[in-house]
């Protein structure tokens, strides 16, 4: 049983919390683009605000190389911020066990909240404390570097 499975067994719900993996519905992209059924790994369901708006969980996207060339996978997997994913690394019981990579580099910043989750699985001790190095040293970078710096999204779908 997972750890997430067993929180439900005692809240009657899947309250996410860091490191799980969650399904959403709807979202929009860093290229402003309304994208359905994605995953995403929550990286904190503290509230805050940012740019003035309100928001009660910050997530980093996950892709997947399905359907995608060798060439492909070697150059998003070249990028440092990016996180290798598969089904050794990540929790996720009946899942596709695809290959896929995290997008450490942007943030998304969601009005939803933690007990609105659709909670799938989760990701590995190793990979959590990567994705929160990789977040870390990025915050760190010089802004005005438009390669190597976080790219913040809000949602308010």
């Amino acid at each position: 049983m997972y750890h997430w499975q067993i929180r439900k067994l005692f809240s009657g719900k899947y309250m996410c919390e860091p490191g799980d993996i969650i399904l959403i519905d709807k979202f929009v992209d860093d290229a402003g683009k309304t994208n359905t059924q994605h995953s995403f790994v929550v990286l904190s369901v503290e509230a805050g605000k940012i740019q003035g708006i309100d928001y009660k969980m910050v997530l980093s996207l996950m892709s997947s190389f399905r359907g995608k060339s060798e060439e492909y996978k070697t150059k998003k997997l070249s990028y440092w911020w990016n996180i290798y994913i598969d089904a050794t690394n990540t929790d996720v019981p009946n899942g596709n066990k695809e290959e896929g990579f995290i997008k450490g580099n942007q943030l998304y910043y969601f009005t939803i909240g933690p007990e609105e989750c659709n909670v799938i699985g989760s990701v590995t001790i190793e990979v959590w404390e990567k994705l929160n190095y990789i977040i870390k040293k990025l915050d760190k970078m010089d802004k005005k570097d438009n390669k190597n710096r976080l790219i913040q999204n809000i949602n308010n779908l």
